[in-house]
């Protein structure tokens, strides 16, 4: 019974004189963000599972890779442009959480980016009547989209506070 009297009087003193040591916690929680984040975690896996033909396997070199058809890359291209575009058009008309509002903003931006990239390849990939040089054009501007929008979609994501980012991370 004497020992409680001791802890008591041990943890007393140093909540009242302090213990010389600082904790502190930062993380919060965001109010409403439900309808966010599922709407976020069904658009990215959908975009996930449409980009999976870009990845080479044992059995394909991965569609818009060499040694790939024109056919293959277009279709992927078209596939993940309808997937991306549901999913921005999910994220424009969502409530977005306040501390979402930035981070959101500009992974939307990242994805028109991206969009404008794929549009451009796939119509260089396209039949028509255009000269190669048009194609080359079209197709080198593609590349450098595509890779403007990866490091602007990075740059989106870390801008989501770092203990609520949502998953998964986007794949562009």
């Amino acid at each position: 019974m004497g020992r409680w009297w001791i802890v008591l009087g041990v943890v007393g003193a140093l909540l009242l004189g302090g213990c010389g040591a600082s904790v502190s916690v930062s993380a919060g929680v965001i109010a409403n963000d439900g309808a966010y984040l599922a709407s976020w975690r069904t658009g990215w896996t959908a975009v996930e599972r449409a980009s999976a033909p870009y990845i080479p396997t044992s059995t394909s070199p991965g569609a818009c890779n060499k040694g790939s058809t024109k056919e293959a890359c277009y279709e992927t291209d078209l596939h993940v442009t309808q997937t991306m575009g549901r999913l921005g058009e999910s994220l424009s008309h969502v409530s977005v959480p306040a501390a979402y509002k930035t981070a959101n903003a500009e992974m939307l931006q990242a994805m028109r980016i991206h969009l404008r990239g794929l549009s451009l390849r796939m119509h260089s990939l396209e039949a028509g009547d255009y000269t190669e040089a048009e194609r080359d054009g079209w197709f080198t501007e593609s590349k450098a989209l595509i890779a403007e929008s990866n490091a602007l979609a990075q740059k989106a994501y870390q801008s989501f506070p770092q203990w609520a980012r949502p998953n998964p991370a986007p794949i562009i």
